[in-house]
């Protein structure tokens, strides 16, 4: 019965935190993939092998139509499950010990109000990072619990291999099950060694069947870096688990170093009273070993310490990171006035920043309504689309698909060119609101787009030479920061 309270609880917070933003439309990459579920009556994107978490987003179309209020929904209860199955894990985890209850639900409620969790609640196709989270604490709670050997074969298997077709980020999970096996004999490490590496090889070759490729949508990336690349992308990564993004890198280090060294401070402090605790050293074995593997994926990807762009790679790591936290509060922290004052601290700072990194998606809903509508308004084809805003503070506007938002919104897209998309960090750099510039009598758009005009028509845009016939300056709309306007204007 307990259980059943903390999950509703769970679900409840998850609705207050979240509903605000069930009233936004769909964004930026929602359109390319729910149109190839739509038109192609598929699962299957092309480069990419996630039919798990692209399955429910069709099985969502079907029962609710392209109502993004719906897609948020779902993804908001999904969420709020997550978080109690941290929750199950740890209670489970941490057995009869007296800080069982207390552990597992301040892990529960640091991961619900982890701040870096947009673009998987958020973004209607981020659910599939939720989903392989989802499978992945399912695998884990089976891999501890005393269900028949057979049975938990089966079944972690099967987990594992749920999570690898929602997301990359589950891939490095066994190395985490392997610091559950505290008690386990020699035979029982092959057995599972075998058993999961058979489950990955499945999922690889489906992979390159399906895809044509182990990577494929990522090889320009992956082999397009160096090791200091690589290394550099893994210290951002570890900093902004523990910080949110803002737009000074030199700060954002020092700060995220000097959080870094109060956690080292602290285990330090506390040496010999944590190192009599058995407990304490293989949860925080299994945090480590968690946070290390997902990150170690999550750099092929990158993430922005200057936006919330690409969090969505925190999610999973964040599973660790919330019963990390716990586990420092709850054994370092003497006294319930001092762990309540710890968890409320940690609450309260997670969940401004998340509330604050909601709003930043608010208005990137706003951008593209204002942006459908005025495509809408304006018929006059060709048309060309300068300073398309890429994301509001790293909240997706339209980086891509803004032909497939305009035909799922039953508008005419032939003819609509996009000369430029602008990320909000560029953006951040110019004046407040962008105005065209006469230039002789060329004009300017800032940041980087050049007119061509010769007898009041477009000749050339940015030296192009390949426009075959001049545009009319009524063919041409600007996003000035705020809105998408007419040229003449």
């Amino acid at each position: 019965m307990f259980k059943i309270v903390v999950l509703v609880v769970f679900v409840a917070i998850s609705f207050i935190l979240f509903s605000p933003s069930t009233g936004r439309i769909f964004l930026s990459d929602d359109y390319c993939t729910l149109l190839h579920l739509i038109v192609n009556d598929s699962i299957l994107m092309p480069s990419f092998f996630r039919p798990v978490g692209d399955l429910t987003l069709r099985w969502t179309y079907q029962l609710a139509g392209l109502d993004p209020f719906y897609f948020y929904v779902v993804n908001i209860i999904l969420h709020a499950i997550n978080s109690f199955l941290i929750y199950f894990f740890c209670r489970i985890w941490y057995g009869d010990d007296s800080r069982a209850h207390l552990f597992s639900i301040v892990a529960g409620l640091i991961f619900l109000t982890y701040p870096s969790h947009s673009e998987a609640i958020l973004w209607a196709i981020g659910r599939g990072v939720s989903l392989a989270t989802f499978f992945s604490l399912l695998a884990m709670i089976i891999f501890i619990s005393k269900l028949n050997s057979v049975v938990k074969y089966l079944l972690v298997c099967l987990f594992y291999f749920g999570a690898l077709a929602c997301y990359e980020s589950a891939l490095l999970l066994p190395f985490v099950l392997f610091t559950l096996m505290f008690r386990s004999s020699k035979k029982q490490h092959i057995v599972w060694s075998l058993l999961l590496l058979a489950t990955l090889f499945i999922h690889l070759f489906l992979r390159y069947v399906y895809t044509g490729g182990v990577w494929q949508a990522y090889n320009s990336v992956i082999f397009a870096r160096d090791i200091i690349q690589y290394l550099s992308t893994f210290i951002k990564i570890i900093l902004r688990l523990f910080i949110p993004p803002f737009n000074h890198p030199l700060l954002f280090a020092i700060i995220g170093g000097g959080i870094l060294l109060g956690f080292v401070f602290l285990l330090y402090n506390n040496r010999k009273r944590l190192a009599k605790d058995d407990l304490f050293a293989r949860t925080f074995v299994m945090c480590i070993t968690g946070l290390l593997v997902t990150i170690l994926v999550s750099i092929s990807f990158g993430m922005s310490t200057r936006t919330s762009e690409g969090d969505r790679l925190a999610y999973l790591p964040s599973v660790f990171y919330a019963i990390m936290v716990s586990l420092l509060i709850t054994s370092i922290f003497r006294g319930a006035r001092s762990v309540t004052v710890a968890v409320a601290v940690v609450l309260v700072f997670q969940t401004f920043f998340l509330l604050l990194n909601q709003k930043n998606w608010n208005r990137a809903s706003e951008y593209a309504v204002k942006i459908i509508n005025r495509i809408r308004e304006h018929r006059q084809r060709p048309l060309y689309i300068v300073n398309l805003p890429s994301d509001y503070k790293g909240a997706y506007v339209f980086r891509n698909c803004l032909p497939e938002a305009l035909l799922i919104n039953k508008i005419d897209s032939t003819g609509v060119r996009v000369v430029n998309v602008v990320p909000s960090t560029e953006f951040e750099k110019g004046r407040l609101t962008i105005v065209r510039e006469k230039q002789g009598e060329n004009i300017f758009i800032w940041p980087n787009t050049l007119l061509e005009v010769k007898n009041g028509k477009v000749v050339r845009i940015n030296g192009d030479s390949t426009v075959k016939n001049s545009i009319e300056l009524s063919a041409i709309l600007y996003w000035n920061k705020h809105d998408l306007v007419p040229l003449e204007n």
